[in-house]
């Protein structure tokens, strides 16, 4: 790792899984995902101040609850990072399971030193997902390790 910028990419993503888990307070946490970073994706200085960075993450998850429960989420976000935290500026990917597809957007996040959260929705989903199509959801994310991360999520 080039440095502490990379590892709050990596706590970004995808607790876009399609389930009504309950709150994300400590005592409660259910991850929705077990998430890993895949590839090298430290921050790309930008040029124009200090600290200020680009970072595009992908992602792969193991979906554990939920009725995508056992798929497989790949994702790819990009983050405008400035010091220690940063916003999001695209982000989305595929949940795959036998007989059942969920293409999600992120539509807005921060992360910071340890964790992320935002918004997100469903564009697609078909199979055990199906009545997801047009939800929208808020995710939560924390560090589990390097390049790892545990995610939740909660649908309107």
């Amino acid at each position: 790792m080039a440095n502490k910028s990379s590892d709050i990419v990596g706590v970004s993503i995808f607790a876009i899984v399609l389930t009504t888990a309950t709150g994300s307070t400590a005592d409660d946490w259910k991850p929705d995902l077990v998430c890993q970073g895949v590839g090298d994706w430290s921050p790309q200085p930008l040029g124009d101040r200090e600290g200020h960075q680009i970072a595009v993450e992908q992602d792969s998850c193991r979906v554990t609850l939920g009725p995508m429960a056992g798929g497989v989420l790949t994702g790819t976000v990009i983050w405008e990072l400035d010091g220690p935290g940063g916003v999001l500026l695209q982000g989305g990917g595929v949940v795959r399971k036998s007989g059942s597809v969920v293409v999600y957007q992120l539509t807005e996040g921060k992360n910071w030193d340890g964790g992320s959260a935002g918004k997100g929705r469903v564009l697609l989903a078909t199979g055990s997902a199906k009545g997801q199509a047009g939800a929208t959801f808020t995710f939560s994310a924390r560090e589990t390790g390097s390049y790892q991360w545990e995610a939740e999520d909660k649908f309107q």
